[in-house]
């Protein structure tokens, strides 16, 4: 009868010569996640003062004030939580990046957007 050595066998689940699974069971980062949201909630509010606006002409008023001031405090906060995203430790940092860049960009936007006076 032929003996099998142990180290020959290959552990299942497990792929390549090192026995080395081919993903993390590493979770995102949840502030990286509420950060991704945060941007998404400000990019939908930017959108819909923008919408707003051309169909009351440019007369918007004070609705389509109110929802740029709070798109740009949502990029602000989607920021910070994408920043603080990468205090977790053991999580996957995705999320956390394009929370933090994503809020970093609408913020410069609208930032220009106000500065310039369009």
């Amino acid at each position: 009868m032929m003996k099998i050595k142990p180290e020959k066998i290959k552990q299942p689940g497990k792929a390549g010569k090192e026995g080395k699974i081919p993903f993390s069971a590493k979770k995102a980062a949840k502030n990286g996640l509420i950060a991704c949201a945060l941007d998404g909630g400000a990019l939908a509010l930017f959108i819909g003062a923008v919408v707003l606006s051309f169909y009351e002409q440019g007369q918007g008023g004070r609705l389509v004030g109110v929802l740029g001031i709070l798109s740009f405090i949502a990029a602000i906060a989607g920021c910070v939580y994408g920043f603080l995203g990468y205090r977790e430790e053991d999580r996957k940092y995705g999320a956390c990046t394009i929370g933090a860049v994503g809020g970093g960009l609408i913020v410069i936007f609208e930032l220009f957007l106000c500065l310039s006076g369009i």
